[in-house]
């Protein structure tokens, strides 16, 4: 049993930490042979060759880092192969000399959808993301009584790899409050309610994650960098203040900041934040190679 982290990772330990991972340069994952995380983990749809070789493509042209994201509704189908795909795709990961970033939860369910098992659509051209389901989805966020079953999922599959060195680090939740819709090529917006769910979920997430001690660190990141005043939203100040604070969380989620704001900008917001300058150190580190 590994010994539990009560306390925020020190500096030291953050340092060590990214001494030994180097320098990251990563990107999101989905082989071109799915049109959502729900086709690519699917046993039936489960593309082992096409991964394989793509992986093999983005070591040639220098990434080291990948981050992919978990389908809860396919865990609740078929728990095992799902578990034996994870670490297939690992295996495959590893003989391409590329670290993972595993994500459970994720809002983005851009396609207006409820997740669904088996057969997926057919992508919409011109359409953003036509076909993204989130996990475990956004009315699933809003059911509470829907949540310990979450959480056996999370800590069943943290269970199983937590301590696991082909991981580099848990993204727990993509994105949380994220609202968009792109169906019909037309953009709008979920239910505004959703937002206090998501944040309740997000902060239980971590709970239940660092009861099963992952050597890991965790991560969920802030995403509304738009305006002159990144992370201003107050989803977003909410993760960050309780990141801050968290026990086995020595950094803040580098997808989205890199991509959409000047470093200066996000320094600028982190160190308004408590404790701003612990956050951003590895952070900065990490993140700046991300696209």
């Amino acid at each position: 049993m590994r010994k539990a982290n009560k306390e925020r990772w020190s500096v030291p330990a953050a340092q060590r930490w990214r001494m030994k991972h180097g320098w990251q340069c990563g990107f999101n994952y989905l082989p071109r042979t799915a049109v959502n995380w729900n086709e690519m983990w699917q046993d039936a749809t489960f593309d082992i060759k096409t991964i394989e070789q793509e992986l093999v493509w983005a070591h040639e042209v220098g990434f080291n880092t990948l981050r992919t994201n978990l389908p809860f509704i396919v865990w609740q189908h078929e728990r095992d192969a799902l578990m034996a795909n994870i670490r297939q795709f690992l295996g495959a990961c590893e003989s391409a000399n590329i670290k993972v970033i595993l994500t459970l939860l994720d809002d983005c369910e851009f396609s207006g959808e409820s997740p669904r098992y088996g057969k997926q659509p057919e992508p919409v051209s011109g359409v953003h993301n036509s076909q993204a389901l989130a996990s475990p989805g956004r009315a699933e966020v809003m059911n509470r009584d829907l949540w310990p079953e979450i959480e056996r999922y999370a800590k069943d599959v943290i269970s199983e790899f937590g301590n696991d060195s082909r991981i580099i680090l848990w993204d727990l939740y993509n994105e949380p409050t994220n609202r968009m819709l792109f169906k019909n090529g037309v953009h709008s917006e979920f239910d505004i309610a959703i937002e206090t769910h998501s944040h309740a979920l997000m902060e239980n997430l971590f709970v239940w994650v660092r009861e099963m001690t992952p050597i890991q660190p965790l991560t969920v990141a802030a995403w509304h960098a738009e305006g002159e005043t990144p992370f201003a939203h107050p989803t977003d100040r909410r993760r960050l203040n309780f990141l801050m604070s968290s026990p086995s969380t020595p950094m803040s989620n580098p997808h989205k900041w890199r991509r959409w704001c000047k470093p200066c900008r996000l320094a600028n917001a982190l160190f308004s934040a408590q404790n701003g300058w612990h956050g951003i150190w590895l952070y900065l580190s990490v993140a700046t190679s991300y696209a």
